[in-house]
Formats: C-alpha cells, sequence, structure tokens
C-alpha cells in the first residue's frame, strides 16, 4: 500500500520538536523500535535546508553470530545478499519477530 495501511494499528510515529541550539541536537526514541523505509523531516519556516548527514538510522538487534557467508562476483548480487541479512537481523530482537514495521511484531 505504501499509505500506513499495511501498519494495521502501528503508531510508528515519533515527533520531535527540535530545540534550536547552536551546534545541533541529537535524539533517539526509548523503550521502543521502529522498521522503517522512509522518514518524514518538516523543516517549515525554520530556515534550514536537511541533508541526509544530518540523520543516522541506528540498526540494531539481537547478538547473534553469523554463521555462513557467502561472497559472489557481482557487486548486485553482494548488496541483496547484505540486504537479505540485513532484513533478517532486523527482525532478531531478543525472539525472531514478523514485520518489525507493523502492530503484531509477535514471535513465531
Amino acid at each position: 500500500e505504501g499509505g500506513g495501511g499495511e501498519l494495521r494499528g502501528a503508531r510508528a510515529t515519533d515527533v520531535y520538536t527540535c530545540s534550536g541550539r547552536a551546534g545541533g541536537e541529537t535524539w533517539q526514541p526509548s523503550l521502543t523500535y521502529h522498521g522503517f523505509r522512509f522518514v518524514e523531516i518538516n523543516v517549515t519556516n525554520s530556515g534550514v535546508r536537511p541533508a541526509a548527514a544530518m540523520l543516522t538510522a541506528l540498526h540494531f538487534h539481537s547478538g547473534v553470530a553469523l554463521r555462513t557467508h557467502a561472497h559472489f562476483n557481482s557487486t548486485t548480487l553482494n548488496r541483496m545478499q547484505h540486504l537479505a541479512v540485513s532484513a533478517q537481523q532486523s527482525n532478531l530482537q531478543t525472539i525472531p519477530t514478523d514485520c518489525d514495521q507493523r502492530d503484531e511484531r509477535l514471535g513465531w
């Protein structure tokens, strides 16, 4: 869908209002995590021009060691392999979960 309907009842939105301190500021949510694909930044009437370098996404998961490695002669296949491993790791938060962006996040 892409319009948020796939999230079901999940409230996967954090709202943060910058204080305007010189030198910038750092913020991250506590006691929660979100699976996401996009981030929206609203800087209306602030004079700020957002850039990707202003944001850092934290990819965290349970400390499960990789048992195998795959390497291909194709940059595309290596990237796909990396993305597949990242997706599996994203669903490891103490117990295996399903769809970390939706409301169920239940272990199966």
